[in-house]
């Protein structure tokens, strides 16, 4: 059979495969302080399936097997991932010439330990790592701290890009000078012809945007729209109930589409 053969794995597998080296007979991997969320790399260790057991049952402690876990140097590798997203961050930030920066990210700029130190960027992003079924992970520095200009370890997290291009989609509006309604809140635009305010929504999966109703004011029509855009982020929450941290789901669950973006020129 040509079928892909499906794997089950764990963010505690990928990470070890990322960043610990194995040692021979060691195929299992353990949580040093025993909470199977925190997953940051030196928090795992590679460990064989009979020392896995001992451990589970408490018999043997990480002490007692009188030996260090050996690390990949990713850190310091160019190729590995964080190092493509920490210059993507730096671009947007500083790279003013950039013909695909965004508005959004005017005034935006890096901690000065992230910006000065590749390093201490990929420690945060190794920690803060989770899977979700392959998808390409984003760093949003929006979701826990709204209106927030600064990419820093207390104020960002990282999302499937599914989920951070929703958000981005509810923060934006156009920009082009030849638009007749850049000026209106977001998802809002105003039909001269009907003398009406017109929400527009482009909702997940779908390749146009859909018309919603026409109102007689641009607060109605936003309000519409707000409707629907967080329905959609809270159901897109849901869909990645299992994969997402704690503090990120409730962040989802809670936000709310406001009228206009601080960052929209």
């Amino acid at each position: 059979s040509d079928l892909p053969i499906h794997t089950e794995t764990s963010p505690e597998i990928l990470v070890a495969e990322y960043f610990l080296m194995k040692r021979p007979g060691c195929n299992k991997v353990w949580h040093i302080d025993e909470d199977v969320n925190n997953n940051y790399y030196k928090n795992l260790i590679y460990v064989t399936k009979e020392e896995y057991n001992l451990l589970s049952k408490h018999v043997i402690s990480v002490d007692q097997l009188e030996r260090e876990q050996d690390y990949y140097d990713y850190n310091t590798v160019k190729g590995s991932p964080a190092y493509h997203i920490w210059l993507g961050i730096y671009a947007r930030c500083y790279d003013g010439s950039s013909a695909w920066v965004n508005h959004c990210y005017d005034d935006a700029y890096m901690c000065d330990s992230w910006k000065n130190s590749y390093e201490a960027f990929a420690e945060w992003y190794s920690a803060n790592y989770y899977e979700c079924d392959g998808e390409r992970m984003a760093v949003d520095k929006d979701l826990l701290c709204r209106g927030n200009k600064e990419y820093a370890p207390d104020k960002c997290c990282l999302l499937p890009q599914t989920l951070n291009s929703a958000l981005a989609s509810a923060t934006k509006r156009r920009t082009d000078r030849f638009s007749p309604n850049r000026g209106y809140a977001i998802g809002v635009e105003y039909n001269k012809m009907r003398g009406k305010f017109l929400a527009k929504i482009q909702p997940f999966g779908y390749e146009k945007q859909v018309k919603l109703h026409y109102w007689d004011t641009e607060e109605e029509a936003f309000q519409e729209y707000k409707l629907f855009k967080e329905s959609e982020i809270r159901i897109l929450a849901l869909r990645y109930r299992d994969k997402l941290p704690e503090h990120i789901f409730n962040a989802l669950i809670k936000y709310e589409v406001r009228p206009y973006n601080p960052y929209a020129k």
